[in-house]
């Protein structure tokens, strides 16, 4: 596909070398959310992030310091929680209408009427719950994260993950090249945040070994090609033992 005729994702994935099946199926996260579940507000504490469903009680846009969108929610029990958005659109409006009941997922805080959530994620209520984390990828402004995560799913289907390594090179315990891939791009429930975020995970463990043996085989193969043209040792010239007296 020409350049010119490539969208904004399309030309921002060029850009970072996603082009092939295979570097979107490498394009590993840099963390997780565990949209996997929902909270309730009365359990949560100030700086937990939590995902809950509640219905818009009110919806006003303040002017007082700056111009800003200021929801009240209430959920089933009778919690209140606000959420306030700085910057917004008339969709966002819309879809926070007084009776409109959502689910929001954000980091919870004390603030002046309340408990809040500044700029939380914002989605209709009722829709199916993920059945993995959700990954978070390195991207670019003009990379949205849920076009780059669709692109890597379609990818992890034709990308060539089989494995090339013996049995009997891999160290006990690490996982599959293509399982240890797939599950780094859809972790299941339950699975532990923080192996994940200090990458001690076996399937990160993979990863990192076969990145060391290619680096490994790569300085291997660099200093035969140097070797090749190392010029030829010169041997010094005889001495000639024909003598110059009579």
């Amino acid at each position: 596909m020409d350049r010119m005729e490539m969208s904004a994702p399309q030309r921002a994935m060029a850009k970072l070398g996603l082009t092939r099946d295979i570097d979107l199926a490498l394009h590993v996260p840099l963390r997780y959310e565990d949209e996997t579940s929902l909270q309730r507000l009365r359990d949560a504490r100030d700086g937990d992030t939590l995902q809950l469903e509640a219905t818009v009680a009110d919806c006003r846009v303040e002017t007082r310091a700056r111009r800003q969108l200021v929801v009240r929610l209430t959920d089933d029990e009778g919690e209140s929680l606000v959420l306030r958005f700085l910057n917004f659109y008339p969709s966002q409006q819309k879809q926070l209408a007084v009776g409109q009941r959502v689910r929001v997922r954000g980091e919870l805080r004390g603030g002046f009427l309340g408990r809040e959530m500044v700029h939380p994620a914002v989605k209709a209520a009722g829709t199916a719950l993920p059945t993995a984390l959700t990954p978070v990828y390195p991207t670019s402004a003009q990379l949205p994260q849920a076009y780059l995560r669709k692109a890597i799913a379609s990818a992890l289907h034709r990308a060539p993950l089989n494995e090339v390594l013996p049995a009997d090179t891999l160290p006990s315990g690490l996982p599959a090249l293509r399982e240890a891939v797939l599950f780094l791009h859809q972790p299941p429930p339950g699975t532990a945040l923080a192996m994940l975020d200090d990458r001690s995970h076996p399937a990160w463990q993979r990863l990192k070994f076969d990145e060391l043996l290619a680096q490994q085989l790569s300085q291997l193969a660099a200093q035969r090609e140097r070797a090749k043209l190392k010029a030829p040792t010169l041997r010094a010239p005889r001495a000639s033992t024909t003598s110059c007296w009579p």
